[in-house]
């Protein structure tokens, strides 16, 4: 990992990472000819990130192997958040493979459409208890559903919850941003819950410095502490530059001293993740 001996080292807990040729649903792509590790860290030099978590595009397949390469190519700057098949007969011998990786520090799972299938359907049981008992964090995308993820958490108190995106949905308004982060709030009493303050800017209705954001990253802090609250951007979707989405975490300095910021922007994945 790059030394940075001036300022904390700045970790973006989601990014994608596909190539043009993995595409299989272009209408969902952010960019359909693809986004490369090598284009992913001329905007990580630029912006000051040091560390980018990569989890594989749905719109690609879903498939590990490019962002593992990625991370195998350039180890000090990817960690991979890998994704499983969600049949039990190929998906517990991927996810021993998967724990047995150090590049990979978490499991994600996205519940867009039908989460109740995918939480907490007698089906998917044994992917909770395969996760809980490797000891993987798994990061969950179910905006509508916050719910079921608490039903799920509870079910599984070993098992570390983190929420993507605090739970606001990809197309989203201000109604619908307001109730998402009032859902993500409501989890904060379970300690084996944390949140992605990710993608932010696409929720908001201005430009950069997204001040009518003030007051749901206030309602988040005052919940969860900034020791469980991890801040990501979602690259290739942002409304605004990369420097933007960094510097935004800067604008809310009102809310936190340096140390918390350091934790958000850094320390909290590390913390939660597997490499300390």
């Amino acid at each position: 990992m790059p030394t940075n001996t001036t300022t904390p080292c700045i970790v973006d807990a989601q990014i994608h990472l596909w190539t043009a040729e993995s595409v299989t649903d272009h209408r969902r792509a952010h960019r359909p000819d693809g986004f490369l590790a090598e284009e992913a860290l001329r905007e990580m030099d630029a912006a000051g990130v040091e560390v980018a978590l990569a989890t594989p595009a749905v719109w690609a397949g879903a498939v590990n192997d490019y962002c593992l390469e990625a991370a195998n190519r350039y180890p000090d700057r990817f960690r991979v958040v890998a994704r499983l098949p969600f049949d039990e007969s190929s998906g517990v011998g991927e996810l021993e493979r998967l724990a047995d990786s150090p590049a990979v520090v978490a499991i994600r799972v996205s519940a867009t459409r039908n989460a109740a299938a995918v939480l907490d359907d007698p089906s998917t049981e044994w992917m909770w208890e395969a996760v809980e008992r490797v000891g993987l964090p798994v990061t969950i995308f179910a905006p509508g559903a916050l719910d079921t993820v608490r039903g799920l958490v509870e079910r599984r108190p070993g098992m570390r919850v983190i929420v993507d995106h605090v739970g606001v949905p990809s197309h989203t308004t201000p109604e619908s941003t307001a109730a998402a982060i009032a859902g993500a709030v409501g989890l904060a009493d379970l300690s084996n819950v944390a949140v992605k303050v990710s993608a932010l800017p696409c929720a908001s209705t201005g430009s950069f410095p997204f001040g009518d954001l003030d007051h749901h990253v206030a309602a988040v802090r005052r919940a969860f502490g900034t020791g469980r609250m991890m801040w990501g951007s979602d690259l290739t979707r942002l409304p605004c530059s990369y420097g933007e989405a960094v510097r935004h975490f800067d604008r809310a300095g009102w809310l936190f001293a340096a140390r918390e910021r350091a934790s958000i922007m850094g320390g909290t994945a590390k913390e939660w993740l597997r490499w300390v």
